[in-house]
């Protein structure tokens, strides 16, 4: 997967990159991110945490479709939300993860030929 990224958008990407860095250390938290660039495709992820909580950011673009979630985690338990889309068709589900249970929500969709559709 290549592309050539015009030097405005890496400009662009560098800044904003730079605001949510600055905004986490404003807060105290210790940052890490990471990114692997291949001809596949890119990941990228974040985990910014102090000692209350943790909020951890990934996503996967490749040539296929994307795949990207968060989460925040504290001792009271865990908030996430995913989602992924491909030419098959898109999914997302959240949740909140308590020692009282959980409530998750999931919606998918998938595309469908007209040719595979039933008959009205």
């Amino acid at each position: 997967m290549q592309k050539e990224v015009p030097i405005e958008d890496i400009k662009t990407a560098v800044s904003n990159l730079s605001e949510e860095l600055s905004a986490r250390l404003a807060e105290n938290k210790s940052v890490a991110i990471g990114l692997f660039l291949s001809e596949e495709g890119l990941a990228v992820g974040e985990i910014a945490a102090d000692e209350e909580s943790a909020q951890v950011v990934g996503a996967v673009i490749t040539g296929e479709g994307i795949f990207a979630g968060e989460a925040v985690i504290t001792d009271e338990g865990v908030a996430y939300r995913v989602a992924g889309a491909s030419a098959e068709g898109a999914a997302t589900e959240a949740g909140v993860i308590t020692d009282e249970g959980a409530v998750i929500v999931d919606t998918v969709a998938t595309s469908v030929s007209p040719e595979d559709q039933p008959e009205s």
